[in-house]
């Protein structure tokens, strides 16, 4: 389900991976407070589409320039 949703909003297998694995690093982190399965499903889906905008401001921000 996270996989399949991260695709179809990024559209690239690698990047659609980086998003599954975060939002799984963050599911571990946080399913003390997650009290059941239909809280864990509706959190994953809006963890998820999340994780596309996070990437969408992480390739906006400007990265340094080494003017030598």
């Amino acid at each position: 389900m996270v996989y399949r949703l991260a695709i179809t909003r990024v559209r690239n297998p690698h990047d659609a991976e980086d998003i599954v694995q975060k939002v799984f690093l963050k599911l571990v982190k946080h399913i003390d407070h997650l009290e059941s399965e239909e809280h864990v499903k509706a959190w994953l889906i809006r963890v998820t589409a999340n994780g596309r905008i996070d990437l969408a401001k992480m390739r906006l921000k400007p990265r340094p320039v080494n003017i030598s």
